[in-house]
């Protein structure tokens, strides 16, 4: 007797873990939906990330080409001794090549269609 209880409460298990597998199937589907979003928001991260770096070496080959940091240079070297030594001395050059660099890679973007 005791071993058609047993094969009965076997087989109930066997109802229940399937019935267990049917029910968790809505939180599977969530989490693979889940899962592909966070790779498709990674994937257009760093495809975002490296259009950007793009755009800087572009910016980068442009301002070269047109020599304008050799103008830049030059403007700076004009001026007097004492102001030119503020100027670098407080970053002045270094920030004006900063807003340069921006500016230009913010051109680029644009044309890029961003």
């Amino acid at each position: 007797m005791e071993f058609i209880y047993e094969a009965f409460q076997y087989i109930a298990n066997v109802f229940g873990s399937i019935s267990d597998f049917f029910m968790s199937i809505p939180d599977l589907i969530l989490e693979v939906f889940t899962y592909a979003w966070y790779w498709g928001i990674k994937l257009y991260l760093s495809i975002k990330i490296s259009m950007v770096e793009m755009a800087y070496e572009i910016v980068s080959m442009i301002l070269t080409d047109y020599e304008v940091y050799t103008v830049l240079n030059a403007a700076f070297n004009n001026l007097a001794p004492d102001l030119r030594h503020a100027a670098y001395q407080l970053g002045v050059v270094d920030a004006i090549r900063i807003v340069i660099d921006g500016l230009a890679t913010a051109f680029v973007l644009r044309i890029m269609g961003w």
